[in-house]
């Protein structure tokens, strides 16, 4: 995470990374019924990770 957040939202320093993060993100949310498709879930947490709101969620979630 440190690293798509110090590359920017989308993580502009390693596309490869957020690429990854996208799919396992977009698997979780799918797999924990937030989407109703793996394919929705992966545009959902693609649409996090461009408004680099990953790191703020994160944080919220640990905090619970």
């Amino acid at each position: 995470v440190g690293r798509l957040r110090a590359g920017g939202p989308a993580g502009d320093r390693d596309p490869e990374g957020a690429s990854a993060v996208g799919l396992n993100a977009g698997a979780a949310i799918y797999v924990g019924a937030a989407a109703s498709s793996y394919q929705e879930g992966v545009e959902r947490a693609r649409d996090v990770l461009r408004a680099g709101d990953a790191l703020r969620l994160l944080e919220q979630i640990r905090l619970k």
